[in-house]
């Protein structure tokens, strides 16, 4: 037989057993009974030849055009036709052997569009298995290797690689999940793409291939990065069904990726330090920055500049004590400052996505039986309720304080728990500014500062920031010259948002952690003096000490209550409440007791 006779057998004959086309019944009929004993002979042949070892000219006629197979069986229209070319390239690929036939499988599996052409690439891919088990296997491995920079072919394919694993997940079965488990960094560099359809599709794979319990740490960082870097992304997505979707696909991921042993750290890691780089704070509240001009243009610009006004000062006559014998200086910084674009997230926006970003950061520091026990000991389709608390670690809270410090101050001086002196933050004027400044660029730390509320011994580790803003504040309602502390929206947020939290975390006690109620009624300076009781209290009161008991008490087990605040941190409150007693007559029960001060009366 000719290299074209059985490509030309076949399209004479799948033509005409087309019901859609206007050939005789007689003649179709005919062609569907050629074409079953064509099918029937390929396959005694191809199920014996190995024991015979005969040839098969017809598959050997067909080897050739193993690719306009594939494209034909790929543009089929009808069900009849595609099921025909199915078994021929099957048969085709049990004869020529497992490389051809991973080559057709990868084929189809690259550019099918469709779960009815799936359907064919699972058929015969199960036929081809009974002599070749590491086809398909190897089809899809030489497929991801030969996706990358073609778009078209990525979407396509994680897409099919998506169905198959739905179809595996209903039938219980996970070899295929465990071999695409080897091409997890493959996967992971999708998670980058600006498409969203690639981005989308590689993320729910891994969703249901899962991570190993082992892994090397490359492909473990690797993997951390990735998902947050996709996480990032999603938060910019307008469609609120579309990022619910990826946001919830991502979490689920996530919640398996920390299941492994030694990346709780790194997932935490990614995801704060994530949250404050310029391209990912803005869907959490961080204003845009201004566009910036090109520093050598600065440069080169300002240097004409002042070599132009200096030659200008050396042509005219110079004077002593005047201002013609003093060289220009040049203009200070760059100039007038460009106005900041309008944010484009709207309030309700930066809510949800902060509360996703809070959300994902609390799954990632849930309690799991890997931080105290052999993680090795579980089995990698262990349920995650049997491993994971509803609670987040201590450890985690810890880790996420360390790193909060570590983004927000400018060093690691003067970091100790113990509150100074007051007279000591003249010291660190500059340092209380930077972490004043972040808080304010940043309003998703506030959101961290709080989740770390419920873990007092990681919120004392947070003493240097609570320092930093409550300076800064008191130098601003000290020398502030409104009246009232709503004509700074800013200052006020941050003093009440400090006092809310420190209160939470119970570093500070009743009836000092409420005052945050009243700032808004009060005036700048009684604000100012509330607050120096606030410093006042954590310098008589060390943190370092309340630490330690805390330490000593058993994981997991409630903190015991503080005792009430001694009177000499709350006379101030008192005279500032009966000073406004016509406006805050309806809060005094809740800061002091009605009998209790019948009976000091």
């Amino acid at each position: 037989m000719s290299t074209d006779g059985a490509m030309s057998i076949l399209q004479f004959l799948l033509p005409s057993v087309d019901t859609t086309t206007d050939i005789c019944d007689k003649v179709t009929k005919c062609c569907k009974i050629i074409l079953d004993m064509l099918m029937m002979d390929l396959q005694r042949m191809v199920f014996t030849q190995e024991t015979l070892h005969t040839e098969i000219p017809f598959l050997d006629s067909l080897h050739s055009h193993q690719e306009a197979l594939c494209n034909d069986l790929l543009t089929s229209r009808t069900q009849e036709r595609s099921l025909w070319l199915g078994r021929v390239l099957a048969f085709l690929g049990l004869y020529a052997g497992e490389k051809t036939a991973a080559d057709l499988l990868c084929e189809i599996i690259s550019f099918a569009e469709g779960r009815e052409l799936m359907l064919h690439f699972q058929s015969i891919s199960v036929e081809m298995e009974t002599q070749l088990p590491g086809a398909a296997h190897r089809a899809i491995s030489q497929a991801i290797t030969n996706m990358h920079g073609n778009h078209q072919v990525s979407v396509k394919l994680l897409s099919n690689i998506f169905v198959l694993l739905q179809w595996e997940k209903q039938a219980k079965d996970n070899r295929l999940s465990s071999f695409l488990r080897r091409h997890i960094s493959a996967f992971c560099c999708y998670l980058h793409s600006v498409d969203r359809k690639i981005s989308f599709a590689a993320i729910s794979c891994l969703h249901i291939i899962g991570v190993p319990h082992v892994l090397p740490i490359a492909t473990m960082m690797k993997v951390c990065s990735s998902v947050s870097a996709y996480f990032f992304s999603a938060l910019h997505i307008k469609d609120m069904n579309e990022k619910l979707s990826a946001v919830r696909m991502c979490k689920s991921f996530v919640e398996s990726v920390s299941e492994v042993p030694d990346t709780q750290h790194m997932l935490l890691y990614n995801f704060i330090h994530g949250c404050i780089k310029q391209e990912n704070a803005e869907p959490l509240g961080t204003q845009p920055q201004p566009p910036s001009v090109g520093a050598s243009r600065v440069k080169q610009t300002t240097t004409t500049l002042l070599l132009e006004e200096n030659a200008k000062h050396g042509m005219g006559v110079t004077l002593p004590q005047s201002h013609s014998s003093v060289f220009h200086a040049g203009v200070v910084g760059r100039g007038v400052q460009k106005p900041q674009r309008p944010s484009r997230f709207r309030l309700n926006e930066v809510v949800t996505n902060q509360q996703m970003f809070m959300d994902i950061v609390y799954t990632c520091s849930l309690y799991r039986l890997s931080d105290e026990s052999d993680s090795m000991e579980l089995d990698v389709g262990m349920e995650t309720e049997q491993t994971m608390s509803a609670e987040p670690s201590s450890v985690a809270l810890q880790a996420v304080a360390h790193m909060l410090v570590e983004i927000a101050t400018p060093d690691n001086l003067y970091n100790q728990l113990d509150w100074p002196e007051e007279a000591f933050a003249r010291y660190t004027v500059e340092r209380d500014l930077e972490i004043t400044k972040k808080f304010t660029e940043y309003p998703i730390l506030w959101e961290i500062l709080e989740f770390l509320a419920r873990e007092r011994v990681a919120l004392c580790q947070c003493s240097v920031l609570f320092r930093g803003v409550l300076a800064t504040m008191l130098v601003y309602w000290e020398s502030c010259r409104t009246t009232s502390t709503t004509a700074s929206p800013r200052q006020l947020q941050a003093s009440c948002r400090l006092i809310e939290i420190m209160g939470q975390g119970k570093l500070l006690p009743a009836p000092l952690s409420c005052m945050s109620d009243i700032f808004p009624s009060l005036t700048s300076y009684e604000t100012h003096v509330l607050l120096r009781d606030v410093w006042r209290y954590e310098h008589e009161n060390p943190l370092g000490q309340a630490l330690g008991q805390a330490l000593g008490q058993a994981l997991g087990q409630a903190l015991v209550e503080q005792a009430v605040c001694p009177r000499r941190y709350t006379e101030t409150l008192r005279a500032v409440l009966h000073q406004n007693v016509a406006r805050l007559s309806h809060v005094y029960t809740s800061f002091f007791a009605v009998d209790e001060e019948q009976e000091e009366s």
